[in-house]
């Protein structure tokens, strides 16, 4: 099973897969994206991901992200 890490790289690197993110995320189904994707992302994880994504000064935070691509709110918006 590959990490939340890993999968963001994925859907940062492909922008096929950023759209198919972005859809999941407009009906509330980040879970399953992630799960389909070969990844099962604690609450714990997600956290962690979110707080070292936001604290890094050259990369866009997650918020900043969704901005830039036309959503709103946090990569996942974790549902937990």
């Amino acid at each position: 099973m590959k990490s939340l890490q890993e999968l963001y790289n994925e859907v940062m690197a492909d922008e096929d897969l950023r759209r198919q993110y972005l859809d999941a995320k407009r009906n509330g189904k980040q879970i399953e994206f992630a799960r389909e994707h070969g990844c099962d992302p604690t609450k714990e994880e997600y956290e962690a991901l979110r707080t070292e994504q936001d604290s890094e000064d050259e990369a866009l935070s997650f918020d900043e992200l969704e901005i830039v691509a036309g959503g709103t709110g946090g990569f996942w918006d974790c549902p937990w």
